[in-house]
């Protein structure tokens, strides 16, 4: 049984699309164990999920864009590159590109707190403690 893990809470992010200009509104949820990673469209619909697979890979002009039905997701890599890079195998990431948002963010920032994780169940790794590092 491999080990999994998680975040361990809610996160918020909003702002200007990269390469539409647009507002959107993206949080990052804790997920189940087994869940992977899935991006969920809630401007489109509660159910418009797609999955972060290589299957679900439209298109890689400029980005890389997943599809699956009628939601697609667009420049995901430094999202997906950041949970991997942080040892997350499980969360929902709800997308909103309603353009009635403010520019702002919610809860730590990415670069005054580090995402914390936590267990999602008994076949989940509990994390131990950050270590500070040696100045070089």
């Amino acid at each position: 049984m491999q080990l999994q893990q998680t975040l361990k809470k809610t996160y918020t992010f909003e702002g200007k699309g990269l390469h539409t200009g647009k507002m959107a509104k993206m949080t990052l949820n804790p997920a189940p164990a087994d869940t992977g990673i899935r991006f969920r469209r809630i401007d489109i619909g509660e159910d418009a999920y797609v999955d972060a697979l290589a299957d679900n890979v439209s298109s890689t002009a400029r980005s890389t864009t997943l599809s699956c039905g009628k939601a697609s997701v667009t420049t995901i890599e430094h999202v997906l590159s950041a949970l991997t890079g942080m040892g997350v195998d499980n969360a929902v990431i709800d997308i909103d590109n309603v353009p009635n948002h403010t520019s702002k963010r919610s809860g730590p920032t990415a670069s005054s707190s580090r995402m914390h994780r936590e267990s999602t169940s008994r076949s989940v790794k509990p994390l131990k403690s950050p270590q500070k590092r040696k100045a070089h």
